[in-house]
């Protein structure tokens, strides 16, 4: 497949198309022929707050087989530290009905009636592609103190039951951890996987009063080869473990 320039910059960081290109072909091109045909996948950013309105939660939605159109929309935001894209795909059926929904009681301050409103949950989640989880450690800019180091979160993950990371992202302050299914599971295998890496992850973390965040179905966190930062201050997220050397989670 012919894919777009490798790179767009903002200021002295650029969003790296290479990098973005490895964790699709890694995590969701593997699959994109079992998903239903209105499997999208939901590109999402926090809108500025308007007056006493609350800030809009907006979102695109693409066909989970148009890696192009996804990325585009990723660098329509790229400037933006809190683009996010989904870890499962989203029912774009379900989205519509949820939109029906929130239309119907929508408050004063409420989301737009537009598609680009619904971000999408649990609800709309479509199979997993993978489980995941935020590991974060000294040297970012945290608000919590319990972390491991760097070398510490290294250690962990190389003991870790279910085998080391398939994709492993670094994101300045952590790692984005991603292991990958090798063949998309049932619902009960999904939640058993899920349930597995939260459990181990709970015990080596509880034994150091450790923090550590897992994943839910429907949540959506960062791509690799977006950009990270604050105040003008942004950086490449940065890809670690390279998708030739996946070991993939069997389902």
């Amino acid at each position: 497949m012919q894919h777009t320039s490798a790179q767009q910059s903002f200021g002295a960081a650029a969003l790296r198309r290479d990098d973005f290109d490895a964790h699709y072909d890694a995590i969701w091109a593997p699959h994109v022929d079992q998903w239903s045909d209105d499997a999208v996948l939901s590109v999402c950013w926090d809108a500025d707050a308007q007056g006493d309105r609350r800030p809009a939660h907006l979102a695109e939605h693409h066909p989970v087989r148009d890696r192009d159109a996804i990325w585009a929309a990723i660098a329509r935001r790229g400037g933006d530290r809190k683009v996010l894209i989904s870890i499962a795909p989203r029912s774009l059926l379900l989205l519509n009905a949820s939109l029906d929904a929130k239309n119907e009681t929508r408050a004063a301050w409420a989301r737009p009636q537009t598609l680009t409103a619904v971000s999408g949950g649990n609800r709309e989640a479509l199979a997993m592609p993978a489980v995941f989880a935020d590991i974060d450690f000294h040297g970012g800019s945290h608000a919590a103190e319990n972390l491991p180091t760097q070398a510490e979160a290294d250690e962990l993950l190389a003991r870790l039951p279910m085998g080391p990371p398939s994709l492993l992202i670094m994101t300045g302050g952590g790692y984005h951890c991603w292991w990958a299914f090798s063949t998309l599971p049932s619902r009960t295998e999904e939640d058993d996987a899920r349930a597995r890496l939260k459990a181990w992850l709970k015990v080596a973390f509880d034994a150091h009063d450790w923090k550590v965040d897992d994943t839910s179905r429907g949540q959506c966190t960062r791509a690799a080869g977006t950009l990270i930062g604050k105040g003008g201050d942004l950086r490449a997220i940065t890809l670690l473990a390279p998708s030739v050397a996946l070991q993939a989670v069997a389902a």
